[in-house]
């Protein structure tokens, strides 16, 4: 911090931004919420784009208005169209209407038709959580045109180590690892090479029962289905992490105990890959 302050003050600011782009997104948030709107501005102007949007979305929701206020239109449209889909519905969620409107002027209409789809869902429900970063193939596909799909379109997506198989009407049927794609013969039919043992959820089931899945069969990844099995969306474990952690906190203080320190997903978020084989992970 007192090297960051020191090379503001000097103007040296190529050798700031040498520092800081080596550093995790996440840190970089952190040191850009101790400085005032003056410097905090003239930081993440300096980052190169991709990695603005991702320290972006770390940022608190008091730090992402002072952003969205003192920056063009131009950079707007390159952070939504940047951010994860999840990420920037829990911060258009946060955003005054004046910031939103702003905000969605600036959003392309896919992915606006999508935020306002999400944000359709009851607060607290697997759909108001979920992303739509996933990546699917069809039953029917071959290995190779599932992997040259993959290639295609792994880059924008949130959730790229587990891909879900889904039927010609959109029904989930199963799921397949990268792995295991990987590792199969590529004249295979993915029907035959997926893993139909899985758990899914509704669109509108409980959070707090989907944390319960999660720490039940220790699962990173679970896909959302509508009502018709519909694959719609997938959850990930960072995606309901807060929840869980806030139910242990509140499971403690009703037994008059001081919250713990511990993660209660350190275990989750620490799988080994043969407790998971089962599920295609």
């Amino acid at each position: 911090m007192e090297e960051i302050i020191q090379l503001l003050e000097q103007n040296r600011l190529a050798e700031l931004k040498e520092i800081l782009i080596k550093e995790n997104p996440i840190d970089v948030a952190e040191v850009f919420e101790e400085f005032p709107k003056e410097r905090d501005l003239i930081i993440f102007k300096l980052l190169p784009k991709d990695f603005s949007s991702e320290v972006f979305s770390y940022l608190s929701p008091e730090k992402q208005q002072e952003v969205i206020e003192n920056i063009t239109d131009e950079e707007i449209k390159f952070i939504m169209e940047d951010m994860y889909l999840d990420d920037t519905v829990d911060f258009i969620e946060e955003m005054p209407a004046n910031i939103v409107d702003k905000i969605l002027k600036n959003t392309s209409h896919d992915k606006r038709k999508l935020i306002n789809q999400m944000l359709k869902y009851p607060e607290n429900s697997a759909g108001s959580v979920m992303t739509v970063e996933y990546i699917s193939f069809k039953d029917n596909y071959t290995v190779k045109q599932a992997i040259d799909y993959y290639r295609k379109i792994a880059i924008d997506k949130e959730e790229t180590d587990i891909c879900f198989v889904t039927d010609s009407k959109k029904k989930l049927v199963g799921l397949i690892s990268l792995k295991t794609l990987i590792l199969s013969n590529d004249d295979s039919y993915i029907k035959d090479e997926m893993d139909t043992n899985f758990v899914s959820v509704l669109t509108k089931d409980d959070q707090e029962e989907i944390a319960a899945l999660f720490r039940k069969y220790d699962l990173t990844t679970m896909p959302v289905v509508d009502h018709e099995d519909r694959l719609v969306g997938v959850i990930t474990v960072d995606d309901i992490v807060d929840v869980i952690d806030q139910n242990t906190e509140d499971i403690q203080k009703m037994a008059a105990m001081n919250p713990s320190d511990e993660e209660y997903l350190k275990g989750i978020c620490n799988i080994p890959c043969q407790n998971i084989e089962y599920y295609g992970y």
